[in-house]
């Protein structure tokens, strides 16, 4: 099953003015309408899918950006030198 994630990137001249966590907020808005199927025929109310994000753990604003857009740390990621947090964003099926 795919795994669908968001990214970003950010110049530091622009850092600290919301710009992120509007993108953000917009990417997730949209994602959640768009159109789901459902093969197995299976009540789309128990359904639940997710998107995925991660960050270097020590970029504070990316992670209170997740955090603001309703994304939730569910692991850490030991990567060389770098701690890696990784999000999810659980989206109901309705």
């Amino acid at each position: 099953m795919p795994a669908p994630s968001i990214g970003y990137t950010l110049h530091p001249n622009f850092w600290g003015n919301g710009y992120a966590t509007e993108a953000v907020t917009a990417i997730v808005d949209q994602w959640c309408k768009l159109p789901r199927r459902n093969p197995e025929g299976l009540e789309l109310a128990l359904l639940k899918e997710r998107l995925f994000a991660a960050c270097n753990k020590e970029n504070v604003g990316s992670v209170k950006v997740l955090q603001r857009s309703g994304f939730v740390m569910y692991d850490e990621l030991v990567l060389e030198d770098e701690v890696a947090a990784l999000f999810e964003l659980e989206i109901p099926l309705t």
